[in-house]
């Protein structure tokens, strides 16, 4: 028995290399956008453009039982979970960009020390009560949704699937933020 290579089809490597392409360049996208909402020429958090969309959709967020800076937490946890302690790092404690606060926040690690005196003199006990529920029942990660699509090659599908998440998150913890600020 002969167990010879065979060579590939060139529609196949054509079609698989298009895919990796596009990815590539959705990823490339996505870090543009990020990039442009929290660039600031001072490094300051009050000169960037996610402030200042923060602080304006703040009167919607707190009815959820998040202000502007547990709220953009929330929307960093849809990327990567662990992208929102970089998010509050950079956004309570002043330490580094956003930008560098959200994506590396694994690879440099975080002083939880710093958070843990700063966030309880700007955020409610029931506040953060809502926060840990949103980001809890919030969408997993991009990566699950992509292979979700990928699986289901159905983009209306991830969406209902996306927006379930998100949306049941954040009556969950307008309902918890509510509840809990009559007990605490």
């Amino acid at each position: 028995m002969h167990w010879g290579t065979h060579a590939q089809k060139p529609n196949a490597v054509r079609r698989s290399t298009t895919r990796r392409n596009k990815t590539y360049i959705k990823n490339l996208f996505h870090k543009l956008i990020v990039y442009l909402l929290t660039f600031s020429l001072s490094g300051n958090v009050e000169d960037s453009l996610l402030y200042h969309i923060g602080t304006f959709i703040e009167p919607m967020t707190k009815f959820f039982g998040m202000g502007w800076q547990t709220f953009m937490a929330f929307i960093a946890s849809a990327f990567a979970k662990e992208a929102v302690l970089g998010v509050l790092n950079a956004v309570f404690a002043g330490e580094g960009s956003l930008l560098s606060g959200t994506f590396q926040a694994k690879s440099f690690g975080v002083d939880s020390s710093v958070l843990a005196l700063v966030m309880p003199t700007v955020i409610s006990k029931a506040e953060a009560l809502a926060f840990l529920f949103a980001v809890s029942f919030n969408v997993p990660c991009v990566m699950a949704l992509s292979t979700t699509y990928r699986e289901t090659h159905s983009l209306k599908w991830t969406l209902r699937l996306a927006l379930f998440f998100a949306g049941s998150a954040l009556v969950l913890s307008c309902i918890i933020y509510h509840v809990a600020g009559i007990f605490l």
